[in-house]
C-alpha cells in the first residue's frame, strides 16, 4: 500500500508540474517573436538608402495598440512595426496559428494544394483622410518583399513596404485576403498611427552585424 501511495503521489506531482509547465510555455509562446521578425530587413531600397547616407540612417519602432484582427476570433496577430521615415519604409509582422487552415476549410471550403505561405494576400492601406460616410481616402500598397518564419504552431510573415509616404498619414492598416478566386477578406489590423490619440515612436539601434556591407 505504501508503494502504491508513493507511486500515485509521484504521478500526481508530475502531472501537476507538467500542466503548470505547459501553461507557462503557452503564455511564453504567445509573446514569442523570432529574431527574423524583430530585426529590420534590408530590402534593395533600404540598402541603397543606407549606403547613400549611413550616418543619418534612422529606424523607429511603434507599439501596436490593438494587435488582433478580431477580438473574438483573432485569426491574425500583428507585431513589431518598424519605420524608416527617410526611406518611406514600413515593416511589420503578421502571425497566425496553423489551426486557422482547418477553419478556412470548414468556413470557405478552402484547402488548395499550395504552400501555406501562398494562401494569403497582404496589402497596406495608408489613410490620409475621411470621405465622410463613403469611407476613408488614402493609398494602397503591396509588399516589396515578404520574409517567412515559423515556430511551433505559428507561421510568421514580415511584410516590407517601400515607398510609403507617411507625411499626412493618420494610420496604416494591413489588409489580409484569402488567395481564392473571390479574394475573400479575412481581416485588418492597424499597425501604425499618427494622430491625436497615439503617435509615439521609439528609436532603435541596429546592430552592426545586421547592417549592409
Amino acid at each position: 500500500m505504501r508503494i502504491a501511495k508513493k507511486i500515485i503521489s509521484t504521478t500526481v506531482t508530475v502531472l501537476i508540474f507538467a500542466i503548470i509547465g505547459a501553461l507557462f510555455f503557452r503564455i511564453w509562446s504567445a509573446d514569442y517573436c523570432p529574431k527574423s521578425m524583430k530585426k529590420l530587413f534590408f530590402t534593395e531600397a533600404l540598402t541603397e538608402e543606407y549606403r547613400e547616407a549611413p550616418e543619418s540612417f534612422e529606424a523607429f519602432r511603434q507599439d501596436i495598440r490593438i494587435q488582433y484582427d478580431d477580438s473574438k476570433e483573432g485569426y491574425f496577430f500583428a507585431l513589431n512595426t518598424v519605420l524608416v521615415p527617410s526611406a518611406d519604409a514600413l515593416q511589420t509582422s503578421v502571425r497566425y496559428n496553423d489551426v486557422l487552415f482547418e477553419t478556412l476549410e470548414q468556413e470557405y471550403g478552402f484547402a488548395p494544394d499550395m504552400p501555406k505561405e501562398d494562401m494569403f494576400i497582404y496589402s497596406a492601406f495608408a489613410c490620409t483622410g475621411s470621405d465622410g460616410d463613403e469611407g476613408y481616402s488614402g493609398t494602397e500598397y503591396e509588399p516589396t518583399e515578404i520574409v517567412y518564419d515559423d515556430f511551433w504552431m505559428y507561421t510568421y510573415a514580415k511584410l516590407c513596404f517601400d515607398g510609403i509616404d507617411l507625411d499626412g498619414v493618420y494610420w496604416v492598416r494591413i489588409d489580409i485576403h484569402l488567395n481564392n478566386e473571390e479574394k475573400t477578406r479575412l481581416g485588418s489590423i492597424a499597425v501604425y498611427e499618427n494622430n491625436e490619440r497615439y503617435s509615439e515612436l521609439e528609436k532603435i539601434k541596429i546592430p552592426k552585424s545586421e547592417l549592409p556591407k
